[in-house]
Formats: C-alpha cells, structure tokens, sequence
C-alpha cells in the first residue's frame, strides 16, 4: 500500500517536473525565434 502510494506520489512529482521544464523549453523557443525575426526586420527596415 505505502509503496503503491509513494511510487504513484514519485510519478506524479516527475510528471509535474517535466511538464514545467516542457513548458519553459517551448517559451524558451518561442521568444528565441520572436527575438531572431525582430532583429532581421529590424535589418530589413535599416537597410
């Protein structure tokens, strides 16, 4: 029963984890392409 318990509380705690690094990476990747489009427009626009 207490092993049942701390292996489902163990998965959940692992779930949770690599959902909040999955949501980071994804933010991470959104602003690193926003950033990259920007700065070539704002190439474009200066030339």
């Amino acid at each position: 029963m207490t092993q049942k318990k701390l292996a489902l509380i163990e998965k959940g705690l692992r779930g949770s984890i690599q959902k909040q690094e999955k949501v980071f990476f994804d933010n991470f990747i959104t602003k690193a392409l926003f950033h990259r489009a920007y700065s070539l427009g704002k190439k474009k626009n200066s030339l």
